[in-house]
């Protein structure tokens, strides 16, 4: 059986993570799946990327205006990263780019009415791979980062009925960081920016 990639590794990782943060002090009462669109803020990165992910949230019984929400989301950022084609002759060039963020936010209801501003902080893992190949030799490096983040933003809830919710939300990712995923490979990326989606989630 093949290993698995390390950025799968990390994802369990960080996974485990967040749920033992969510959980420390407080039973989740809803859980969601989410996905959505993400869009660096970098020059480089010529289009958007899908992202998905899972949350897991608690609503404090004492103060309902407020809750916290543990999240894991990743996203394959390789359509960001167009490579020439035949750059040189007889020269394959293959570079993928896989995103990983496990965060923890506190959640602010402030009307009470389904409206919720959020902020938070966590990590992300970023891992970078190139693959050069010619004349069938094959030529193969991977760079991988850890950086903390913080993050920011609003959504809505509107209940389907029984205990399910849909929440569309946008936040903004800061990576705090000078080495920018891959710059040991030379492949210069900021990857901070927006991230929009939905998210579809069951309450108890």
């Amino acid at each position: 059986m093949p290993a698995q990639p390390n950025w799968v590794k990390g994802a369990l990782l960080t996974l485990a993570l967040s749920l033992v943060s969510a959980t420390a002090w407080a039973q989740p009462n809803s859980f969601g799946v989410s996905a959505g669109a993400y869009k660096s803020l970098d020059d480089e990165a010529d289009s958007r990327a899908d992202v998905f992910g899972i949350r897991a949230a608690h609503r404090l019984k004492r103060h309902p205006a407020f809750g916290v929400e543990a999240g894991l989301s990743w996203s394959d950022l390789t359509d960001l990263f167009p490579v020439e084609q035949d750059p040189v002759p007889g020269l394959d060039v293959q570079i993928k780019v896989q995103l990983l963020n496990a965060e923890l936010s506190g959640q602010w209801f402030p009307k009470g009415n389904g409206l919720v501003v959020f902020a938070g902080g966590g990590m992300s893992r970023t891992e970078t791979r190139l693959r050069l190949t010619s004349v069938g030799e094959k030529l193969e490096a991977t760079s991988t980062s850890n950086i903390f983040t913080a993050h920011a933003g609003a959504g809505y809830e509107w209940g389907l009925g029984g205990h399910l919710f849909v929440r569309p939300e946008a936040r903004y990712r800061y990576y705090f960081s000078d080495a920018e995923p891959g710059h040991d490979l030379g492949i210069s990326f900021d990857a901070s920016g927006f991230e929009a989606g939905l998210v579809l989630g069951w309450r108890r």
